[in-house]
C-alpha cells in the first residue's frame, strides 16, 4: 500500500513537498503550493498527487516511505542521489524529534 501511494505521488514529489504533506494541508492548499512552485501537471495529477501524499501521512507510512526512498536505486528515483540524500536528512530530523 505504501509503495503504491509513494509511486502515485512520485518519489521526488513526495520528498520535495514533504513538509507540506507533513502539515496536513487540505488538497486545495497543496494544489496551490504545487502551482506556486511551477509544476505543470494536469489538474487531475495535482489532485492525485496531493491525495496520495496526504494518504501516506494519514496512514502513518511516512517513515516507511522515507526508508524506501533511501534504499532505492538512485538511477530509478527522480532527482537521483539528491532526492535520496534529502530523504535521509528528513528521516534523521524525524528520528531526533521522536
Amino acid at each position: 500500500m505504501m509503495e503504491r501511494l509513494l509511486r502515485t505521488v512520485g518519489i521526488e514529489t513526495f520528498i520535495k513537498y514533504y513538509t507540506y504533506f507533513e502539515k496536513r494541508l487540505y488538497t486545495d492548499e497543496l494544489i496551490k503550493v504545487f502551482e506556486k512552485n511551477g509544476e505543470t501537471w494536469k489538474f487531475s495529477s495535482f489532485t492525485t498527487k496531493a491525495n496520495a501524499g496526504k494518504a501516506i501521512f494519514n496512514n502513518n507510512y511516512q517513515l516507511d516511505a522515507l526508508n524506501f526512498v533511501i534504499q532505492s536505486n538512485e538511477n530509478k528515483v527522480g532527482g537521483g542521489k539528491a532526492t535520496i540524500m534529502r530523504a535521509r536528512t528528513i528521516l534523521e530530523e524525524n528520528l531526533r524529534v521522536t
